[in-house]
């Protein structure tokens, strides 16, 4: 597992929202599933200006451990980066604070989505413990990659502080 420590100023995201339960991280494939099928994807797909950007980062991304998650519930959501002339409208907005980063990088593979939770897991169970650092109060990113042959890559990002 590739990892990295990286600061970042605040930003905002915009997207589609969804409450789980702990017991429920399973749920989050069919989460986006649904939003494919319903055509909410698209919306934000094309509110989030439609593309990739030069590195490859996918426009369309998620946010979860945000808000008012508690003990029993947390939020989750697929989401775009805010940029000043992106259209919100109908869409939940949530600002990430300035924080430093611990980012957790997989393998390239031909299918996206399917790293994330080994990602999570290596991160919590193994780097953390070991790292020196604490997690910090925020939320968790998930970020999608794709190059230019279609390979694949997913990076999980979580905030730390030493």
């Amino acid at each position: 597992m590739d990892s990295r420590i990286e600061e970042r100023e605040a930003f905002e995201v915009f997207g589609i929202e969804r409450v789980f339960h702990n017991d429920e991280t399973n749920l989050c494939p069919a989460f986006w599933d649904e939003c494919i099928q319903n055509g909410e994807y698209s919306r934000l797909y094309i509110a989030a200006g439609a593309k990739a950007d030069a590195d490859g980062k996918h426009c369309i991304n998620a946010v979860c451990g945000y808000g008012d998650s508690s003990d029993e519930k947390w939020r989750y959501m697929i989401c775009a980066l805010k940029k000043p002339n992106s259209d919100t409208t109908g869409f939940c907005t949530v600002q990430i604070p300035k924080t430093t980063w611990a980012v957790f990088r997989s393998e390239k593979t031909k299918t996206v989505g399917n790293e994330i939770p080994k990602l999570f897991n290596c991160a919590y169970s193994e780097w953390l413990p070991t790292s020196g650092y604490d997690k910090e109060i925020g939320p968790d990113m998930e970020v999608y990659y794709t190059d230019s042959d279609g390979k694949n890559w997913e990076e999980v990002w979580i905030p730390v502080k030493k």
